[in-house]
């Protein structure tokens, strides 16, 4: 069941989508509406650990930014548990229309106006009209995709994703931990999608970056990956190294960019931090840079029959990164803001990289800025994260909330 909280904010949320989208649609000026809805749903996720009740209600009237029309709202989503005006914009067609054609993979914003404006409301007649409506092949294919990813898959089905990936990563890097994440690690029976994290050895970014590419090759050489909507770039071929920096096929050939799929399939596995010809590491510091991220998001699809195309994300750590990015991935993403939250009240920023002691100031601008003011604290594993905030560690189980 919602908390207060999260059902004023999901629905706050929604509201100002669908206005910002009614504006767009009808070239009506929604945009103050949407915006005061935003703000507000901003303000009670980021600032709100208890939970809203009537009198807290009557205490937020005192905000500048809420007004009696949103109070309003408040108070009849704590009565009813749903809200009279999102549920009549969810009800025009154009709007729905709208949403139905954003959920497709490569098709944004403007382009659902077009098409809506246009008088296509189904996606079986869009799809019917493709060339007719402009549509690029991969927006084509985000159509015809999107029933299937909307569907949630069973946990067993989840598991057997995330175990071909354990092993396109250990064929990589033996001591690779691979962990399965998001709501399968908090033990839902069913899963939207699947995310996965490997955490390395020393990695970096550089070697992380090596890591996935490798790992993802071995995953499409057998047509596990079907689709790609953010893959990294591959890896470059480096003069600087020796041919056997550049990775070898089974026969002692290099390959240029880490290999082709073929070649990726038949490599041998890598030593804990050496290529084939053990003369250069896979996973260096070298390049490292903390804001950088090594991640792909894809869809893949399991073999047999009656197999649906889900939905699969994978991320590479460094190892001293694994702690806070298992926490940070595993969610819920209610949970993830009251974390982030309770370490800025008490003087850290907590992010997918790990805590830090930290300080903020305001600009002359009215901007707040954050400060380190000491290194890392060092956390091997999840529990570490919640001394360091005075908590009681709680079960992945435990963190649905929201």
């Amino acid at each position: 069941e919602k908390s207060s909280n999260h059902l004023i904010v999901d629905a706050f949320t929604r509201l100002a989508d669908l206005y910002e989208a009614q504006g767009q649609l009808r070239g009506n000026n929604q945009r103050f509406r949407a915006r005061a809805f935003r703000v507000v749903a901003s303000f009670i996720d980021k600032n709100f650990w208890h939970e809203i009740d009537h009198d807290m209600v009557q205490l937020l009237r005192l905000q500048p930014s809420v007004g009696k029309s949103i109070t309003d709202c408040m108070i009849e989503l704590l009565q009813r548990g749903r809200l009279g005006r999102l549920e009549e914009l969810e009800a025009d067609p154009d709007l729905r229309a709208l949403a139905l054609f954003r959920e497709a993979h490569g098709i944004g914003g403007a382009t659902a106006v077009r098409l809506v404006r246009a008088g296509y409301r189904t996606r079986e007649e869009l799809l019917a009209r493709a060339e007719e409506a402009k549509l690029t092949p991969m927006q084509v294919k985000g159509l015809r995709l999107a029933p299937e990813l909307a569907q949630r898959m069973p946990r067993a089905e989840a598991a057997l994703i995330v175990d071909r990936v354990r092993r396109a990563a250990l064929a990589v890097v033996p001591p690779a931990s691979v962990t399965a994440c998001g709501s399968f690690r908090r033990g839902k029976a069913s899963c939207g999608d699947v995310d996965v994290l490997v955490a390395i050895p020393a990695g970096g970014f550089r070697g992380c970056h090596r890591v996935l590419c490798r790992v993802l090759d071995r995953l499409r050489a057998d047509g596990f990956i079907t689709d790609e909507l953010n893959a990294p770039a591959p890896i470059p071929p480096d003069p600087a190294l020796p041919a056997a920096g550049r990775g070898y096929d089974s026969g002692g050939e290099a390959r240029e960019g880490g290999g082709g799929a073929a070649a990726a399939a038949v490599a041998p596995a890598f030593g804990p931090n050496l290529n084939p010809e053990g003369e250069v590491p896979l996973y260096t510091q070298e390049g490292f840079d903390e804001n950088e991220q090594a991640m792909f998001a894809g869809v893949c699809k399991l073999e047999g029959e009656g197999r649906l195309h889900r939905r699969l994300d994978v991320k590479v750590y460094d190892r001293a990164d694994e702690a806070a990015a298992l926490l940070y991935f595993t969610g819920s993403g209610y949970f993830n803001r009251s974390m982030r939250f309770l370490a800025h009240k008490t003087g850290f920023t907590l992010t997918d990289r790990g805590i830090w002691p930290c300080t903020r100031v305001v600009t002359h601008l009215g901007e707040e800025l954050k400060i380190k003011t000491g290194p890392r604290i060092e956390c091997t594993e999840e529990r570490d994260v919640f001394d360091v905030l005075n908590l009681e560690y709680m079960e992945p189980h435990e963190r649905n909330v929201g």
